[in-house]
């Protein structure tokens, strides 16, 4: 079973068979790595923990709405990294584009929400500026 359909934007049936719709779903895995891949897991779990913990029924959760999208983004501002929510935001929308699902944010009021979460990224999530290590350093070492 694929998670494609051989259904056109009307909804008529097109002339597809699985195998063409799979062949869609292996060469779209192609453009994530690995590693993107596995952290796009870890995201989309807090996603549904997100959702579970709010009582959204699984049909408001996907496509995900605006209003959804800023209340999750504002509910991790202050608690992580402005970089980690980014990331958890991005690997909900990976899922919709591998998935066919319709993306249907605003973006320049994601990116507001998104330049806002940077600014409320605790002190603790910072690292202080260093000088950078040079060669006489590390042979001093």
């Amino acid at each position: 079973m694929t998670i494609w359909n051989n259904l056109d934007s009307r909804g008529k049936p097109m002339n597809l068979s699985e195998t063409d719709l799979k062949r869609i779903g292996d060469v779209m895995e192609l453009v994530w790595e690995p590693s993107t891949l596995e952290s796009c897991g870890s995201s989309l779990l807090t996603y549904h923990v997100w959702c579970d913990v709010r009582v959204i029924p699984e049909e408001q959760q996907a496509p995900l709405s605006p209003i959804v999208a800023a209340a999750f983004v504002s509910t991790l501002a202050g608690a992580y990294s402005w970089k980690m929510i980014r990331n958890y935001l991005y690997s909900v929308r990976a899922w919709h584009i591998f998935h066919g699902v319709k993306w249907e944010m605003n973006e320049p009021e994601m990116e507001a929400l998104l330049k806002a979460a940077e600014k409320a990224t605790p002190k603790s999530s910072k690292w202080k500026k260093r000088a950078p290590y040079t060669l006489p350093f590390i042979l001093a070492i």
